[in-house]
Order: structure tokens, then sequence, then C-alpha cells
């Protein structure tokens, strides 16, 4: 049971001596790496921030292509499509659904006004011509008088 045991602790041991004796060598970045993957050895912290920095600009890369399609489709500004995936969660669908439908119900709004002005200036000609025909039968019925 003991010798189960001790294994993972001489593990432990080796992997700090190995770290050490790296560190003392003095190795070139490239050369350290790939001394640490043939050991099996854990990556440097250099390492692991160079990795999260590359994830966290892989990220913002994707983040405005994404941005950059969606106002495509769309047909609208980078930042409104920005909002509108801000607004969706991060899901560029639903974005797209989103500023598409925004659009559809403007152009719907923008028919019905019209024909709500094409109403208006229909009831103005009939009460122009309402008023027409009133003012034309009292001039007929003055000129009927006046003779």
């Amino acid at each position: 049971l003991e010798a189960v045991g001790s294994a993972p602790m001489a593990r432990a041991e080796g992997q700090e001596d190995l770290e050490s004796l790296l560190q003392s060598i003095h190795l070139s970045p490239g050369f350290d790496s790939r001394a640490r993957r043939a050991l099996g050895m854990a990556p440097s912290k250099e390492e692991v921030a160079k990795a999260a920095r590359q994830e966290k600009a892989a990220q913002v890369q994707a983040a405005q292509a994404k941005i950059k399609q969606v106002a495509d489709a769309a047909k609208t500004t980078p930042e409104r499509a920005k909002k509108a995936i801000d607004n969706a969660g991060g899901d560029g669908e639903l974005a797209l659904i989103m500023l598409l439908s925004e659009e559809s119900a403007r152009s719907a709004k923008k028919v019905h006004s019209v024909e709500e002005k094409r109403q208006a200036a229909k009831l103005a000609v009939q009460a122009w011509a309402l008023e027409a025909k009133d003012v034309a039968d009292k001039i007929a019925a003055l000129a009927a008088v006046t003779q």
C-alpha cells in the first residue's frame, strides 16, 4: 500500500526537479516549451498567459466577424448589429431575426402611414367636392332668383 501511495509523490518531486533544472539552464523560449512537452511537464506561466492572450484575441476576432456578418445580412450599421447581438445574448441568428423583424415592422408602419395619408387626402377631396357642389347650388339658386 505504501508503494502505491508514494508513486504520485515521487512523480511530483520529479516534476519539481525537472522544473528547477529547466529554470537553471535558461533555455530559449521555443526550446523550453518543446522540452517541457517532451518531458511531459506542465506549460510555463508565460506559455499559459500567451495561450490565454491568443484565445482572447481569437474570441474578439470571432465577435467582430459575427457583428460584420449580421450587419451585412440585415443591411444595418455594425453598432446596431452589435447591440442586437448583445440583446440576443450573443446569438447571431436571433439578432438577425430581430433586426429583420424591426425592418419589416418599420416598412409595414410606413405602408400603413402612407395608406392613412391617402385616405385622409381622399376624404379632403370629397369634402372639397361637396363644398364646391354646395357653393354651385347656392350660386344657381341666386341666379334663378335674380332673373
